[in-house]
């Protein structure tokens, strides 16, 4: 998944990409490349517009379904503890892209509220995340 990945970027075929992701015949586990994604995006910013694109063209064409998107973004957000180890403004990046997620409609609206993230400082002033869930009404 990752070269897939890497290769997307670079050339920027999105059918190409669709093609080898139903070569892997798990569109069970298509959230796992959402993630990826994601963590790709966060690491290397200049990659973030074609993987958006990318995953708007799979999304738009039903390769990966609305579950499987929102899914790959509750697992980075569960993931960000960690990963802002690496990546500190992790939580302001992954914001930022689920905001332009939301915007492309790429989070099903009864989920897109959930994918609105807060951040808390934590006892020890750490930051942790949690994700809000909130009436349509109050997502506007």
């Amino acid at each position: 998944m990752d070269s897939l990945l890497k290769e997307v970027v670079v050339s920027r075929d999105f059918n190409e990409c669709a093609r080898c992701l139903s070569l892997l015949e798990v569109p069970f586990f298509h959230h796992e490349f959402v993630k990826r994604a994601l963590s790709m995006a966060m690491e290397q910013e200049e990659t973030s517009a074609a993987i958006m694109d990318m995953l708007q063209k799979l999304g738009d064409s039903a390769m990966i379904n609305s579950t499987q998107m929102a899914k790959g973004f509750q697992r980075m957000v569960e993931r960000l503890p960690d990963f802002s180890l690496d990546v500190p403004d992790a939580y302001q990046k992954l914001s930022l892209l689920t905001a332009d997620a939301r915007s492309r409609e790429l989070l099903p609206a009864s989920q897109s509220s959930w994918a609105m993230l807060r951040s808390t400082k934590g006892l020890q002033g750490r930051m942790s995340i949690r994700l809000v869930s909130m009436s349509p009404a109050q997502s506007l």
